[in-house]
């Protein structure tokens, strides 16, 4: 089971780097996250069906941690 968790941990930085640090050119060298963050901004809209932040994600679903 250990190398399936490294692998599901290793995905999840893979994730996590391209979405939040990867600074792309087309976007003016901004993490695709700063864009998605401005568009939401300036249309008034909420992400996810009005979730924001993944702490808001887990009280929506009753999960205490």
């Amino acid at each position: 089971m250990e190398r399936v968790e490294a692998i599901e941990f290793a995905t999840l930085e893979s994730v996590h780097w391209l979405n939040q640090r990867r600074f792309l050119e087309p976007i003016g060298n901004a993490p695709s996250v700063e864009l998605e963050a401005s568009y939401y901004e300036s249309t008034g809209q909420l992400p996810h069906g009005g979730l924001t932040q993944h702490g808001e994600l887990r009280k929506s679903l009753g999960d205490s941690g």
